[in-house]
């Protein structure tokens, strides 16, 4: 047999990508596989792919690498009534093989370690960074092939073309996200990437005991004795971080007010009547890491300027007055567009942008600490005193601290009158 590839014609050499010279050759190769004892040029090669002999290992496991053994499975099942006529066998075969890819990816998604987040590390950071999308992603690096058969199922576009309905999108990774947390739980339990987060979020709603139960026997949540021991466990370590604010010596804002609330009772007798609780609530508020400061001290209240202060100090400016005229403006188109879309009028193009003034960047929030709740009226003096030594020992303030620097407080007018 010649070696070239392809034959010449009476126009010169053909192209090896030519369908006539390809038959052509193929022809002849078939014709000599069956002078040589096969069936045809296909039983050819899987005895070779079953021979033993290195080379042809060798020869059959590069027809795989290079993605022949791809193209050959597409061409067979591409072909017109392969559908109808394929051998269940063969499907068989298929599904197996499938399976085998299937379950690799599938034991290296579920033993991903991000996808791992119990309640007792669940921290603010992750509810401000949680996204479908991300863990979407994380599982499609994991597993891109059972990913891509999830999105069949769901109905996943082919074309890579935008459809323009982001939110189906959106929408359906959801679906596929939910449906792999639960079955990925129900084999290992700690997997809870989604489930921490939903268990907390109906914790934040006051969701009764039972409905928290029930959902985690479907794998939606954690099991409500996870959910108490997370919340002891993140209860420790506010605890200790707020031991430690003043330990930094930076300046911290503490803000306080009053509770009070009735507590009824069902049946009211001589010793049982309801009656109203009073308490004291707060937070430390701790500013973002480039607006912190040392802590005050009583020369930094240079109260002596007080004096130099005049009406002007307390007037709006010229631009003040135009920011908050440009203000009403926004709000005014706002309610008249909002109207006019009521009554079914269309409104004119016109555009009153609301101002931007000293935007506050989200990225940049202060952290905020809850204080304990002091079962104490601040409205009584020696209440009041005792209230502020629990805040000092609560945020850790040595005695030193208290003498020497100022701790800014805040509060309503009462709380503030108080204070002084």
């Amino acid at each position: 047999m010649p070696r070239s590839y392809w034959q010449a014609s009476d126009t010169g050499p053909l192209d090896s990508e030519d369908p006539i010279s390809i038959n052509s050759r193929l022809i002849d190769i078939d014709t000599e596989a069956v002078n040589y004892g096969f069936t045809g040029l296909f039983d050819a090669v899987l005895s070779m792919a079953k021979s033993d002999a290195s080379a042809f290992q060798h020869s059959t496991q590069t027809f795989v690498q290079s993605g022949g053994l791809a193209e050959l499975i597409s061409a067979c099942l591409g072909s017109p009534g392969s559908s109808d006529t394929l051998p269940e066998s063969v499907g068989g075969v298929i599904a197996d093989t499938s399976c085998q890819l299937y379950l690799r990816e599938w034991r290296k998604l579920v033993s991903f370690p991000a996808f791992r987040r119990p309640l007792t590390t669940f921290a603010a950071d992750y509810a401000d960074d949680f996204s479908f999308l991300k863990i979407y992603q994380s599982m499609q690096s994991c597993a891109p092939s059972l990913i891509h058969l999830f999105g069949v199922l769901t109905g996943q576009a082919t074309s890579t073309e935008s459809t323009g309905n982001e939110s189906s999108e959106q929408r359906r990774q959801r679906f596929v996200v939910t449906a792999l947390c639960i079955l990925a739980r129900q084999q290992n339990q700690q997997f809870n990437v989604l489930q921490s987060f939903c268990t907390m979020f109906l914790f934040a709603n006051n969701t009764p005991k039972r409905v928290v139960e029930v959902l985690n026997q479907i794998g939606i949540s954690t099991s409500y004795t996870s959910l108490s021991r997370g919340l002891d466990s993140n209860a420790k370590y506010f605890r200790h971080r707020l031991r430690n604010v003043c330990q930094s010596e930076t300046t911290n804002v503490i803000v306080l007010d009053n509770i009070q609330f009735k507590a009824n009772v069902r049946d009211q007798r001589v010793t049982n009547q309801a009656g109203f609780i009073t308490g004291t609530a707060g937070y430390v508020l701790l500013p973002a890491p480039d607006k912190t400061y040392p802590m005050f001290t009583p020369e930094d209240c240079r109260y002596e300027l007080v004096r130099q202060l005049t009406v002007r100090n307390f007037l709006p400016t010229k631009a003040d007055q135009d920011t908050i005229e440009e203000g009403f403006w926004s709000m005014i188109w706002h309610v008249v567009r909002s109207a006019c879309k009521a009554q079914g009028v269309r409104p004119p193009r016109l555009k009153f942008p609301m101002p931007s003034v000293y935007p506050l960047d989200r990225r940049r929030s202060p952290e905020i600490l809850p204080l304990p709740t002091y079962h104490l009226d601040e409205g009584i003096i020696d209440d009041l005193i005792e209230i502020l030594y629990n805040v000092q020992k609560d945020i850790g303030l040595s005695d030193e601290q208290a003498t020497s620097k100022t701790v800014p407080f805040r509060g309503d007018l009462l709380t503030t009158l108080q204070y002084r």
